[in-house]
């Protein structure tokens, strides 16, 4: 076998790695060679004569490369209320007596997405060599938590923004109030599990800032733990946990949904009783491929 060399190029013509082989004689028929490194995008082999002279005809230039299946994952979960309003409970008044609403995300399930009642988002890699603990460096995760308002029976049948005559709050007319939860009991982590899987643990108990005591007795609650596994080009993804029964729920990696359970109006006080401890969890057990 002829002396040869192989050298891997990024898209800007820079070595990336090279490997190269003497002559064999008599040698066998063929070889194989490894180069890695990220960015390759062109890998050139030349085969000499016994001058280092190039013989190739024709020239083995110009190989395709494939990328691997990116190693790096954004994920996003939210919770939303996908109807205009809902109802309060019932020491949820105002003036006279009068029954509050509340407004919801009044949306269909979408990734990023301006409206949410909470929102956790991480960036992962799952390539060990990458990045050795699997959370991305200087993107630490968020846990973010959407404005709550209390609207008077003035301003149904539907909520907009010409309802919210801020800053005259607390007058039982249109917007009656407006708060943000606190986001101490949401809490995201990333355990690597091996050289290219990691586990996301999500968990979370947010309560309505506007109601006294739902912090502890009907809070949106969810404790879920998100696998992923690169191989090659595909990434197989499972989720495990539980979340209540109420508002809906989505997960996306990348965009992609993998988790999408949708609460559609119309809400009564038997929807909202789901946030009660024990009254509508769900187990979750799902799995897949990106």
């Amino acid at each position: 076998m002829v002396g040869w060399n192989a050298s891997a190029y990024n898209m800007d013509g820079a070595l990336l790695n090279s490997i190269s082989q003497p002559a064999i004689f008599p040698g066998p028929p063929s070889a194989q060679f490894s180069l890695a490194g990220p960015g390759i995008t062109r890998i050139r082999v030349d085969a000499f004569n016994s001058a280092r002279r190039t013989f190739n005809h024709p020239p083995f230039d110009d190989f395709v490369i494939t990328p691997a299946r990116p190693s790096e994952y954004q994920v996003e979960f939210s919770t939303f209320i996908r109807g205009n309003s809902l109802i309060g409970p019932p020491q949820s008044r105002c003036g006279r007596g009068e029954q509050l609403y509340f407004a919801g995300d009044d949306r269909a399930p979408a990734s990023m997405a301006n409206s949410f009642r909470t929102r956790q988002i991480v960036t992962v890699i799952t390539d060990a060599v990458a990045d050795g603990d699997g959370l991305k460096d200087g993107t630490p995760p968020l846990n973010l938590v959407g404005v709550t308002k209390s609207y008077a029976p003035d301003a149904l049948p539907t909520i907009d923004s010409s309802d919210d005559d801020f800053p005259d709050l607390d007058d039982c007319h249109l917007l009656h109030d407006m708060a943000r939860a606190g986001n101490d009991g949401m809490s995201v982590s990333v355990v690597r599990t091996g050289v290219s899987s990691l586990a996301v643990h999500l968990s979370g108990s947010v309560g309505n800032p506007l109601v006294r005591g739902a912090g502890t007795i009907a809070s949106i609650d969810w404790d879920l733990i998100l696998t992923l596994e690169s191989n090659g080009s595909t990434t197989a993804w499972t989720l495990t946990g539980t979340d209540d029964g109420f508002p809906s729920f989505e997960l996306y990696v990348n965009g992609h949904p993998i988790y999408v359970r949708d609460v559609p109006p119309p809400y009564d006080a038997q929807t909202l009783r789901r946030l009660l401890p024990g009254v509508g969890d769900r187990t979750i057990a799902l799995g897949g491929e990106l």
